[in-house]
């Protein structure tokens, strides 16, 4: 999100230089590619320090939404990546299915430093079965992720809307589909 908060942490990644100076760490982590990543390898080759970039999202592969700033976006993100995955010593990956589309979209020499790193969600906490599947009260629901069309919070929008039972969505994340789910929202909710 370089083009609206974020470039703060972009400029600021650079005063990294004065910290690994007086630090002097081993390894650096780095979550992402451009926002930081830059800087990252940038002092990794200064001070002779490997560096793992980390990649959490879609948006390094594809555009995440139709309008001209989403591939615009995808456009910048693909290009600086490039530079910061030749100077990582490894690249994060989240699934095999990441891995295989750092190949696709950047090449043999990227996915040769790829490490599949799982999330840190503890998976197994979603696997209990319950006793009692009767729902009271309103279904509460909590979605954090980007409001983009891979994340398809619309589709959500709109099966909930098919329920008989009250329900309540909160949705925290930013993007450029937040007004058009706000609308949706307010739509299906006055009916």
């Amino acid at each position: 999100r370089i083009f609206k908060r974020s470039w703060v942490f972009f400029f600021s990644s650079w005063m990294l230089g004065v910290y690994v100076y007086k630090i002097k760490p081993t390894y650096m982590v780095v979550q992402c590619p451009v926002i930081g990543g830059l800087a990252a390898v940038f002092y990794s080759k200064i001070f002779r320090i490997p560096v793992l970039v980390e990649i959490h999202g879609a948006h390094y592969f594809f555009p995440v939404g139709k309008s001209v700033g989403s591939k615009l976006a995808h456009c910048f993100f693909k290009f600086f990546s490039r530079i910061s995955f030749k100077y990582a010593a490894k690249i994060r990956s989240l699934s095999l299915d990441m891995s295989n589309r750092l190949r696709a979209v950047y090449g043999e020499d990227a996915y040769a430093k790829s490490v599949i790193i799982p999330t840190r969600v503890d998976m197994s906490l979603f696997s209990l079965s319950k006793a009692n599947y009767e729902i009271s009260g309103s279904l509460k629901l909590v979605t954090i992720g980007a409001l983009s069309e891979t994340k398809n919070h619309k589709s959500l929008i709109y099966d909930l809307a098919k329920l008989s039972v009250p329900w309540e969505l909160t949705v925290i994340g930013e993007g450029d589909l937040r007004s058009q789910c706000e609308t949706l929202a307010y739509i299906v909710t006055i009916g």
